[in-house]
């Protein structure tokens, strides 16, 4: 199976494509993906226009997948630009729909900001006691 390409200069999420026909098992990709999902997923700074947030939908949309509900704050970078604080959610999970079905229950929770100008990001497959 050929998988359908996305533009050319997208090559991270080409290859994730070309994975995604290769890995036949329930897949969950966890890290620093540096792109937005949606406007909420930035707090001060410039408004996020909408062609901010193609690449994560359209890849979203080719392999049957979405980021994984966040526990507590959105927001997992910070950066102090032109004196003004910029929060963004870079970090995630993005799971296929076969992860998501086995896990039904999961979700992220993260750190504080330490050393880095990320948090760490805490992978759990079943919810928090209340």
């Amino acid at each position: 199976m050929v998988p359908q390409k996305l533009p050319k200069n997208w090559n991270f999420w080409n290859h994730l494509l070309e994975l995604n026909t290769i890995i036949d098992t329930p897949c969950c990709l966890l890290g620093d993906f540096n792109e937005l999902e949606e406007s909420l997923d930035k707090g001060g700074g410039s408004p996020v226009s909408p062609t901010q947030c193609t690449k994560l939908s359209l890849f979203f949309h080719k392999i049957n997948a979405s980021s994984l509900a966040v526990l507590d704050r959105p927001f997992t970078w910070k950066a102090q630009v032109r004196g003004q604080v910029l929060y963004e959610k870079l970090d995630r999970a993005i799971v296929r729909c076969d992860w998501h079905n086995l896990y039904a229950n999961a979700c992220i929770t993260h750190g504080p900001f330490t050393c880095s100008d990320h948090c760490f990001l805490l992978l759990m497959t079943h919810n928090l006691p209340a």
